[in-house]
C-alpha cells in the first residue's frame, strides 16, 4: 500500500530538484520520462523491496548531487542537501543487502569531492560534514551490526573461495555483453540507453565537467559493482537470467535519467543566456 506513495513522493522529489536549475516545463517533462520507465512502474505497485531501494538511494544520490551543485554558491543550502541525502541514504541501507554498497560508492565521490574542495571549508563546513557522516552512521549503524557486516563478509568469502564455471576472460565478456544489451536492446527503460549515449556524445564537455562529473563516475561505479558481483560471487550463475541484472540496474537507472536531463537542461540554459547576449 506504502509503495504508490513511494511512487508519487519520487516523482516529487525529482521535480523539485529539476525545478531548482530550470523551467517548470522542462521539469515537468522530465518527471514524466521518470513516471513512464516501464519496469520502475511495474516495481512500484508489486511487493518486491527492489522499488524502495531505487527511491531511497538514487533520492539520496539526487540530493547528494545537488549538494555538489549548490557548494560553492550556496553553501547552508547546500549543507541542507547533504543531511538529507545523508538520512536517505542510511535509511536505503536497510531495505536491501546492496543499499551498503551503493552507499560506499556514494560516500566514496562524497569524499573525492570534499577532499577537492578542502582549502574552501570553514570550520563551520567541517562540522555540518560531520553531522551528516554522523546521521547516517546513526541511521545505518544499528543494521549493520545486527546483519550486514555478515553480508559483507559471506560476499567477500564467495568472492575469495568461489570461482566461476566459466574463464574470467569468457564470464566477463558475457557480463558485459548482458549489460550492453539490458541498457539498450532491452524494453525495460524504454530508450534511456540510447538517451544516456547521446548525452554523452554530444555534451562531453557539460558530461564530463562539474559538477555532473561526480554523477557520471557514480553511475559508473554502479555498473562496475554489477561487473565485480557477476564476474567474482556466486552470481555468476546468473547472468543469463535478465532478472537479477534488470532489478540490480532498476537500483539506479533513475540516476542516469537525472544525469541526461540535467546535462541537457544546462546545455539548453546556457544557449538561452548567449540568445539573451546577443
Amino acid at each position: 500500500m506504502a509503495y504508490p506513495f513511494l511512487f508519487i513522493s519520487f516523482l516529487i522529489i525529482f521535480f523539485r530538484a529539476l525545478k531548482r536549475s530550470f523551467s517548470s516545463w522542462y521539469a515537468l517533462i522530465g518527471t514524466f520520462f521518470l513516471s513512464s520507465i516501464p519496469l520502475l512502474v511495474f516495481h512500484a505497485s508489486t511487493a518486491y523491496s527492489d522499488f524502495p531501494q531505487a527511491f531511497y538511494y538514487c533520492a539520496a544520490t539526487i540530493y547528494l548531487f545537488l549538494f555538489f551543485k549548490t557548494f560553492k554558491a550556496n553553501k547552508s543550502a547546500s549543507f541542507g542537501f547533504l543531511l538529507i541525502s545523508a538520512f536517505l541514504l542510511g535509511i536505503s541501507v536497510w531495505v536491501k543487502k546492496s543499499g551498503l554498497y551503493y552507499a560506499g560508492i556514494n560516500i566514496l565521490v562524497a569524499s573525492f569531492f570534499i577532499f577537492s574542495e578542502r582549502k574552501n571549508l570553514s570550520w563551520e563546513d567541517k562540522k555540518s560534514l560531520g553531522l551528516a557522516f554522523l546521521i547516517f552512521l546513526l541511521l545505518c549503524l544499528p543494521w549493520l551490526s545486527y546483519h550486514q557486516f555478515y553480508t559483507l563478509k559471506s560476499y567477500s568469502s564467495e568472492a575469495l573461495t568461489s570461482l566461476p564455471k566459466l574463464p574470467f576472460l569468457t564470464l566477463g565478456r558475457e557480463v558485459v555483453q548482458a549489460i550492453w544489451r539490458n541498457a539498450f536492446f532491452e524494453d525495460n527503460w524504454h530508450l534511456l540507453g540510447i538517451l544516456f549515449l547521446a548525452t554523452l556524445l554530444l555534451f562531453p564537455k557539460l558530461s564530463f565537467a562539474q559538477p555532473h562529473l561526480y554523477l557520471l563516475i557514480i553511475i559508473f561505479l554502479q555498473w562496475l559493482m554489477i561487473f565485480i558481483l557477476f564476474c567474482f560471487t556466486r552470481l555468476d550463475r546468473f547472468i543469463f537470467d535478465d532478472t537479477l541484472l534488470n532489478r540490480l540496474t532498476l537500483h539506479f537507472v533513475p540516476v542516469i535519467l537525472y544525469f541526461s536531463i540535467e546535462v541537457i537542461g544546462t546545455y539548453l540554459e546556457i544557449g538561452k543566456k548567449e540568445e539573451l547576449k546577443k
